[in-house]
């Protein structure tokens, strides 16, 4: 058998500079480090790379060294241990969390149900752990050492779970079997793992990597002469389906289903050609498909978006044939993700990603495939019967102007200001916005908080900033309460001194039908009966301002308020 080759410095270097994420490497580098090869060679090639770059802001980059016991095995301690030692020979700093198990937010290991999990449990206590590491020590970058194989093994277990939905229908894309991207955002994280929130979403994940096997890797080491630690539960097959997966890789399995990437974006393979059918060449091939597919999103998205309130975004579909249709689930995805309520990067808010509710989108947005379907959609005036609807995410798809109805006299309330459409009086298009409670009877429904009672926070008159709706970034400054009541009221006693009253409250409220946040000054004595239960009250009254309202701040781009500033936080880029 030919020996692997060993990863040189220059590849490395490609790699690396390759991952870098859009703000930067930030303050410091962190790498996750388990003390196995994998990481070991990382944390090595990284050390060396920086040491020798021509760059002078890369060589004085530091670099630090997390490592998280999970306290699950006897052996943990040890290889804790020998993390620090290995660590302290390469004067590279280290931090070491052992998850303390029954502590918040961790679990009780002994709870029932817990060994079932016990893999999951201790991923997302491994993710939590590793945030705060990086919270408490300026770090915004950080490297794993995830690498070819994983990338093959993901793959592969993407497959076999697309296989369980209804009637043996795939649930997720092509897109999914690309597995791990090279950076990508921490994002805001889900129930189950933690929220991370605002700060989440200023957190990068880059993986090295990933181009590289596993034998390469190993090879690096023996060269090397590099110390690591042997997990024995990563070999177990009856422990995982991840391990199961990777035992036979090793074995020489190759019949796991995959079928190569069909890319509608690039020219067909010539078919007198030989094709390799490695499965790292099967993966890879769906690596150029999603980046393909990225850049067609982001080309579409540029040429076919309409003027909105600001949280929603207004996808004009007239102007021309649809993309293919990989691109239309992207695109999808994308919007579903930018406007969901819930935390942005977890399959909660692109609809599970299943591709049953992305088909229901995709074929309302786009009910045409070639050019004599579209034209008989004009002619036969199909974009007036057109209905709203949701489809997961809590996203919810308006129709915006109808064919053949002048822009003045349309009945809709969606405001779009589209230039092509007020000229051609014909453009059509979808507004996705977030998605009220369904009805007064489920109006709680909802993943986050939307009431916001923050009368003591204003009347501290310190300054403080909050997350609302996982969408909104609000920040009040110092007095902020004086500033509010004093551009709002014109008593001169309420401009001096703001109201206050047991049955006053301060709160942050769905503004309109936008989902735009308002600062609200509300009486909980209405209706001839005096409410001093804010849950009482905003059973009533959570998302719909009553008259009793005052409303002191609304989102605004021409006049920002002086005594709050509204800032929405979702991104629609890829990462």
């Amino acid at each position: 058998m030919q020996k692997a080759r060993k990863v040189t410095g220059r590849e490395f270097a490609r790699y690396f500079l390759r991952c870098k994420p859009p703000a930067g490497w930030g303050k410091r580098i962190g790498v996750a480090y388990s003390g196995g090869v994998d990481s070991t060679c990382l944390l090595f090639l990284l050390k060396r790379f920086l040491q020798k770059s021509s760059d002078p802001t890369l060589r004085s980059l530091p670099i630090l060294a997390i490592h998280v016991d999970h306290n699950l095995r006897p052996a943990s301690h040890k290889d804790a241990e020998h993390c620090k030692d290995w660590a302290q020979k390469h004067s590279i700093p280290i931090k070491v969390e052992t998850v303390a198990w029954g502590n918040h937010p961790f679990p009780s290991h002994t709870q029932p149900g817990f060994n079932s999990k016990k893999e999951l449990y201790a991923r997302n206590a491994r993710y939590r752990a590793i945030f705060n590491i990086m919270k408490a020590n300026d770090v915004d970058v950080l490297l794993m050492a995830h690498h070819l194989d994983d990338q093959l093994e993901t793959a592969i277990l993407r497959r076999n779970r697309s296989q369980l939905g209804k009637a043996g229908k795939r649930q997720v894309t092509p897109i999914g079997l690309a597995g791990m991207r090279h950076c990508r955002r921490w994002g805001m994280g889900d129930p189950w793992s933690g929220i991370y929130g605002l700060e989440g979403m200023s957190r990068w994940i880059c993986r090295p990597l990933l181009n590289i096997t596993k034998k390469r890797l190993v090879q690096t080491a023996q060269d090397e002469r590099l110390e690591f630690v042997q997990d024995e539960t990563n070999e177990d097959h009856r422990m995982t389906e991840r391990n199961r997966i990777r035992a036979l890789l090793t074995t020489g399995e190759r019949n796991f289903g995959l079928v190569r990437a069909q890319n509608p974006l690039r020219p067909p393979p010539d078919p007198l050609q030989p094709s390799s059918t490695s499965l790292y060449n099967f993966v890879q091939e769906y690596n150029a498909l999603r980046d393909d597919v990225d850049h067609a999103v982001d080309e579409y998205l540029l040429n076919h978006m309409g003027d909105s309130p600001v949280g929603t975004y207004h996808l004009i579909t007239s102007n021309g044939l649809p993309p293919p249709l990989v691109v239309r689930h992207a695109v999808v995805l994308r919007i579903l993700r930018y406007v969901s309520p819930f935390p942005w990067g977890s399959p909660d808010a692109e609809a599970h990603r299943q591709l049953a509710s992305l088909t229901q989108i995709t074929n309302a947005l786009w009910p045409y495939e070639t050019q004599a379907e579209l034209d008989r959609f004009l002619q036969l005036d199909l974009a007036k019967p057109r209905r709203r609807f949701a489809a997961g995410g809590l996203v919810l798809w308006q129709p915006t102007p109808t064919l053949g109805i002048p822009i003045t006299q349309r009945t809709s309330q969606i405001v779009a200001k589209n230039s092509a459409m007020v000229a051609s009086r014909t453009s059509f298009g979808w507004l996705a916005q977030r998605q009220p409670p369904y009805n007064r009877k489920y109006r709680d429904h909802s993943p986050n908080e939307i009431t916001i009672d923050i009368t003591a926070q204003l009347f501290s008159r310190k300054p403080f900033r909050l997350v609302w709706d996982l969408r909104w970034l609000l920040e009040f400054p110092e007095g902020a309460i004086d500033l509010l009541c004093k551009d709002r009221f014109k008593k001169a006693e309420y401009r001096e001194i703001p109201p206050t009253g047991e049955h006053l409250r301060y709160l942050i409220t769905p503004a309109n039908q936008w989902w735009q946040p308002a600062v609200v000054l509300a009486d909980l004595c209405y209706g001839g009966e005096k409410k001093t239960d804010l849950q009482e009250y905003t059973r009533e009254a959570k998302w719909r301002p009553t008259a009793k309202n005052v409303h002191l701040a609304l989102p605004s781009v021409t006049r920002p308020h002086p005594g709050v500033k509204m800032t929405f936080i979702r991104t629609i880029d890829v990462i």
